[in-house]
């Protein structure tokens, strides 16, 4: 299975503009349509609950959305089967998982600690930073 970690940064290290009452959404509204499209391509997203929370992702038909979580309790009611799953799983368990499902692609959607436990173990083909 063929993983892409996506991450987008400013040149001072900045995600998004936290605090801003107004401001939800990615360091600049080209990377947001950017990541927009990615998620509509992707069969098979993984992101942390940090981001999920942040700008939560509905669910939708022909795309499988993961929210890795250590309290997969915390989102009861909000999971679709085969859509939106909460999960408490390592990466590599993670990867094994949907490749025996027949996934042959995996995009990495972050936040910062799925995408440095993904990198720890090794299980990043690509990296995609804007």
């Amino acid at each position: 299975m063929k993983t892409f970690l996506v991450f987008v940064s400013t040149v001072d290290g900045k995600i998004t503009r936290w605090g801003d009452p107004l401001v939800r959404k990615w360091s600049s509204k080209e990377d947001q349509e950017y990541f927009s499209g990615l998620i509509q391509k992707c069969r098979l997203v993984v992101l942390g609950s940090n981001t999920y929370s942040a700008d939560p992702i509905r669910p939708r038909e022909n795309r499988l959305l993961i929210v890795l979580t250590g309290k997969p309790e915390r989102y009861k009611g909000l999971g679709v089967p085969g859509q939106l799953e909460f999960i408490d799983e390592s990466p590599s368990r993670l990867k094994e998982i949907y490749k025996n499902k027949g996934y042959s692609e995996m995009l990495v959607a972050g936040g910062p600690r799925v995408a440095t436990s993904f990198l720890k173990e090794n299980l990043i083909d690509e990296i995609w930073l804007t």
